[in-house]
């Protein structure tokens, strides 16, 4: 069953530690899971990171703004810190999963040591079309987070726009998150793997074609 995106959801069925994917086709699905996530954080005194790469810094700001968010104070502050995804995703010009888990790592202590309790994060994934992103590493580093994740107090979303992104990558997120938001809305993952049953099984276990079928079973069962 669905799981609507507001307060009560933030609270009641994302925790720390989990490991979200959002697949969305327009802004305003993109948007409205988000910013209940994000104003969830800074009410905990959660320290909150925004990677952006389809939108422009100035349009992340504008959302924040419109969703009622004193974001430069919370910017001012350290609480909220936004990255463009080339500076967080890309190390010599490649993306490196070993190298993103240890970036992930270090944030978190660092928030820590900022005195907030954890680290809620999400970034927008649309880099991984211009061929900068090996889709076989993208995926690799997918399944790995989750493991990656046990006993950390962080919350990471990782969006997908269904328009930009191909079904095979599509088909390979969906496997590698435990809980997945489509188009606006929650579902626990029937389709998930662990990263040992994902290596066992293979990237390849749902065809492109079958995108789709996927999408309606999750949000009709």
């Amino acid at each position: 069953m669905a799981r609507v995106s507001d307060d009560k959801f933030w609270n009641k069925d994302i925790r720390l530690g989990d490991h979200v994917a959002s697949i969305y086709q327009n802004k305003e699905q993109q948007f409205e899971v988000l910013m209940p996530f994000f104003i969830e954080g800074l009410k905990l005194n959660q320290k909150c990171v925004y990677v952006y790469d389809e939108n422009t810094k100035e349009e992340i700001i504008s959302e924040f703004e419109k969703a009622g968010i004193e974001i430069n104070l919370y910017l001012k502050s350290g609480q909220l810190e936004l990255f463009e995804s080339r500076e967080m995703y890309l190390d010599e010009g490649k993306f490196q999963p070993e190298k993103m888990l240890e970036k992930i790592e270090a944030m978190e202590k660092r928030a820590f040591e900022e005195g907030f309790w954890g680290l809620r994060g999400s970034g927008e994934m649309g880099i991984s079309l211009e061929g900068k992103v090996d889709e076989i590493e993208l995926i690799d580093y997918e399944s790995r987070i989750n493991e990656f994740l046990v006993g950390r107090k962080i919350t990471l979303i990782c969006q997908y726009n269904e328009n930009k992104v191909s079904h095979k990558i599509l088909n390979n997120v969906i496997r590698t998150h435990p809980f997945v938001i489509v188009y606006g809305k929650i579902y626990e993952n029937k389709y998930f793997y662990t990263a040992p049953e994902y290596m066992e099984r293979g990237s390849h276990y749902l065809p492109e074609e079958e995108y789709k079928t996927i999408i309606d079973t999750i949000i009709t069962e």
